[in-house]
Formats: structure tokens, sequence, C-alpha cells
């Protein structure tokens, strides 16, 4: 049995004042995606918002790195919908997410995907949600969820079947979605240009 924090950096980001980008701009050098938790849960990211840096204070920029995070980490939701676990995909990777997220960073991808199943499963949703706290809205803390004791089995090869079929189903997923938005793309430009 491990404890959370042995196997991973978990750690959420701060607070910070959001340099909103100018309604309607969705590109140029200076904007940054923003995935609020909401955005984070769907495939096509419906409801990710827009940042400019270049409205940011020196101090807000240095936030905004610490928030920013990439493919392959586990989130975990600190209130809301509290302890919903979701992955970072490609489509994440390089902007700007919610201090409303505990990030958690695995750089064994076996165990990564071992330990993002076990953190959805029914008993990682009971050790998450039994600490948290607050009475009007719950809360988590990182170091609340750094000290989940996590079952990792002595077997290698068993963390590898589990976390290498996770990871697979993710790519997976990722691939249906790029394939969808290529085949919306090309609808739409078939609209523009007919043949």
């Amino acid at each position: 049995m491990h404890i959370l924090c042995e196997i991973a950096n978990v750690y959420n980001g701060p607070r910070f004042k959001r340099p909103y980008a100018d309604v309607g701009v969705t590109d140029g050098p200076h904007i940054r995606k923003y995935f609020t938790g909401t955005a984070l849960t769907q495939l096509n990211s419906d409801n990710v918002k827009y940042l400019d840096e270049s409205k940011a204070s020196s101090q807000v920029k240095k936030q905004l790195d610490a928030l920013t995070i990439h493919k392959g980490y586990i989130l975990v939701s600190d209130s809301g919908t509290l302890g919903r676990v979701t992955y970072a995909l490609t489509q994440h990777d390089g902007h700007v997410a919610t201090n409303n997220l505990i990030r958690i960073v695995v750089d064994d991808l076996p165990l990564r995907g071992y330990l993002y199943e076990f953190l959805r499963s029914e008993l990682g949703q009971s050790l998450m949600l039994k600490n948290a706290y607050g009475t009007n809205q719950e809360h988590l803390e990182p170091d609340v969820i750094a000290d989940i004791p996590i079952p990792v089995p002595k077997d290698r090869n068993l963390i590898e079947a589990i976390g290498n079929s996770v990871i697979e189903s993710i790519d997976q997923m990722e691939t249906s979605i790029a394939s969808a938005a290529s085949a919306k793309q090309m609808l739409l430009n078939s609209f523009e240009d007919p043949q």
C-alpha cells in the first residue's frame, strides 16, 4: 500500500484574476485557452474560455504558468461536483485550467493509467470524499488527496495490464474526437465550396 504523494506530485494552482480576452477573440500570440472544470469534461470543450496574456500583470502571468496543464495530468475537482476525475488530453496540453482542479502528475505511464482508473472507481471516490469539508459547499484539499492510500499491486505486470489498457482507451477516444472534428470541418467546407 502506498499513499498517493509517494507515487505522484499532487497540487493545485493559485487563485488568480482572469485576464479574459475580448468577446469573439479566440486566437492570437497572447491568447490562451482557459478550461473550467465543466469544459474539461466536454469532449469538444464547448465551454472553453479565452485569456489574453497581454492584459495580465507579471504576477498573473506567473499564476497562469502555475495553472498550465499538460496531456496526462489527472485532474480532480476540489469543489462543485466534488471528486470528479478527468484526464488531460492533447487538446488541453499547454493551456490553463481552473485553480479548482487538483493536479496529479505521474511520470510512469502504466501507473498513471492504473491510478486514473483507481481514482474513478467506487473505492477511490469513497477515499477521496471521506475527508471533504465545508458547510455550504464541500471542498477537497491537495494534501487530503495526497494522503489517500493507493493499493498498488506488487506485480508490475498487473499494473501494466490495467494501466496500459486505460491509456489505450484514452488514446482511442482522442482518435475518435479528432476524426469527428475532421468530419465536421469537411462538412462545413462542403457548404462553402459546393462542387
